[in-house]
This record gives structure tokens, C-alpha cells and sequence, in this order.
């Protein structure tokens, strides 16, 4: 009966990943990208993610109502700040430091101590769940060695790490302008890099549980991460990822100040279309002259690393500039 189950469950949740991959917009790039792709335009993908947008757009319509009727409340949240038991209270103690900034931005932005303890916790059991729970009810009981157990760890805290930039990017100066509370920061007699940097820091905090668990992961697996730490610094494509990221996220906390909502897609929209820009820029117009002595990827990815961090000093300087104009409001 047990194999039974088991193997009924993992027949359902396979079929289910096979059908969501069909439905996935960048499962369907990979496949329309080949050169034998043939298939009709309109397909599952279209139809299923259509069909899913007309259901939420007359749920969120049906339920507007419902959801705004209330009077919320105007004065700032805590983020994820959550009320510690009693033995906790000398760990998360709630007196401002000697840097209130940064303790501002560690308990009201990232959520507190309370939240650090939570995520150590959660990300390691999301990830052994899904390497040895989800992974075997798919693969029909293969599992992971510890090893390969390690790779999946680094690689999630990876995706984590990716993934928490950019909304603590999107947060960090927009919440000031939302609560209206930037220009009495801003009086503080201090320069605005230091406020910046004191509310940078507050948030860096927030990382510590995925960097705890990149390093068990390379820990357990320390053949993979040496293999790939010796490789992957004299890679040119590495360099132009890691120079994306951080225009990124310089971009992301500029809209921040000019829209309400939607920095983090219009970033990233705007950082992949400027990289596609730039790399078909050199492709027909600068290799196929020959200008430049542009021959290589890795020059590719030079030159493109070099606009980028010319872009980045922009924004950096951009984002003070706009910082005090709002404050001066």
C-alpha cells in the first residue's frame, strides 16, 4: 500500500511539474529558440496563460470590494518584525543601538533578529524537503547524496541571495518616501552617503542565514565549489552577471523613487534589454567591421562590464541627487 501511494504520488506531482513547465513562459523560450521549432503560435503556454490572467483579473475584480472597504491603517509597519517569547527578549531586544539607522532598517526593514532566526531555520528545511522529499516522489526514488545535496544548497542560497537584493533594493529609500519620514532623516548632521550607507548596512544583515547556508552547502559538497571557484573568476560571462546585478540594483532602488510599484520588473526589463542591445550592437556593427579589435567574448563582456559600471557611478550619484531633492520637497 505505502509503494503504492508513493508511487501514485509521485506519478500526480510529476505530471504536475511536466505541466507547469508546458505552461511556463521560459520553459517555452527554450524550445522556441531551436532551429527545428515549428510549432503554431498560439499554443498551450498562450491559452493556459491567458485563460489564468482573465481568471485573476475577475477575482481581483469580484473581490476589490471585499479586500478595500476598510480603513487601513497610516502609520508605518514593522516589516516582518514579530513579538519574541519571553527567552528571546535579551536577543531581540528592541533599544535603538548607537546607530540608529542601521538598527532602524534591521528591525523595521528586514524584520529583526526574530526574522534571522526564522529564516536559518526555513531555508535549510525548504531545501532538504525539496532533495529528499520532492525530488525522490519525482525521479521515482532517486536520491540525493550529500554531495549533490551541497549543490543544491548553494545553488538555492544563491537564487535566495538574487532574490532578496532586489526587494530590499526596491524597499530601502522607497518606504522613507511612502511614510513621508526622508526629510527628517535628512536633517540629521550627517552627509547623505552616511545615511545611505547606515541604512545599506541594516539591510546586508538580512543575508546572513543564505550565506550560512551557501557555506554548509559548499561544506558538503567541496569538490563541486572548489571546481567551480577556480573556474568561474576567469570566465568573462561571470564578470558581466556580476556587473549586471549590481546595475541592477542601483537601477531598481532609482525607480524606486519614482514609482510607487513595478521598480523590480522595470529594472530588470531595462538592464536585459540594454545587455541584448549592446551585445547585437557589437555583433552586426562592430565584429563585422572588424573596429576596435573586438574579436572575442571575453572583449565582448569587457566592453560591456565597462558600460555598466559607467552606468552604475551614474545611478549611485543619481540616487543622492534624488534623495535630497525629495527631502528638500
Amino acid at each position: 500500500m505505502t509503494v503504492f501511494y508513493s508511487g501514485l504520488v509521485g506519478t500526480a506531482v510529476k505530471t504536475l511539474f511536466d505541466w507547469l513547465y508546458q505552461a511556463s513562459a521560459i520553459g517555452r523560450l527554450d524550445v522556441i529558440m531551436t532551429t527545428d521549432f515549428s510549432a503554431p503560435a498560439i499554443g498551450f503556454q498562450v491559452i493556459t496563460n491567458t485563460a489564468a490572467g482573465c481568471v485573476f483579473f475577475l477575482l481581483a475584480w469580484a473581490t476589490f470590494n471585499v479586500f478595500n472597504r476598510d480603513d487601513q491603517p497610516v502609520s508605518p509597519g514593522r516589516g516582518l518584525l514579530w513579538k519574541s517569547p519571553a527567552r528571546l527578549q535579551r536577543i531581540t531586544r528592541r533599544r535603538a543601538w548607537r546607530n540608529a539607522l542601521f538598527w532602524k532598517d534591521l528591525h523595521f526593514m528586514t524584520g529583526g533578529l526574530t526574522t534571522l532566526l526564522v529564516k536559518f531555520v526555513l531555508y535549510g528545511l525548504l531545501t532538504a524537503v525539496f532533495a529528499f522529499i520532492v525530488v525522490p516522489m519525482i525521479s521515482g526514488g532517486t536520491r540525493y547524496t550529500w554531495e549533490e545535496f551541497g549543490e543544491v544548497l548553494m545553488v538555492s542560497a544563491l537564487i535566495v541571495f538574487l532574490i532578496e537584493g532586489g526587494v530590499y533594493a526596491a524597499r530601502i529609500f522607497q518606504q522613507e518616501v511612502k511614510w513621508k519620514t526622508l526629510p527628517s532623516i535628512m536633517m540629521l548632521p550627517i552627509s547623505t552617503a552616511r545615511v545611505a550607507y547606515a541604512k545599506i548596512a541594516g539591510c546586508l544583515i538580512a543575508f546572513v542565514p543564505v550565506v550560512w547556508w551557501f557555506v554548509i552547502g559548499a561544506l558538503l559538497a567541496p569538490k563541486s565549489f572548489t571546481y567551480e571557484f577556480d573556474r568561474i573568476f576567469v570566465e568573462g560571462w561571470f564578470w558581466w552577471m556580476v556587473f549586471s546585478y549590481v546595475l541592477l540594483l542601483h537601477l531598481i532602488t532609482f525607480l524606486s523613487l519614482f514609482v510607487k510599484w513595478g521598480a523590480i520588473p522595470l529594472g530588470i526589463g531595462i538592464v536585459f534589454f540594454s545587455n541584448m542591445i549592446c551585445i547585437f550592437t557589437m555583433q552586426y556593427f562592430v565584429i563585422r567591421t572588424g573596429k576596435w579589435g573586438i574579436s572575442s567574448d571575453d572583449e565582448k563582456f569587457a566592453v560591456i562590464c565597462f558600460l555598466e559600471l559607467f552606468a552604475t557611478l551614474m545611478l549611485h550619484f543619481g540616487i543622492g541627487v534624488r534623495l535630497r531633492s525629495i527631502a528638500a520637497r
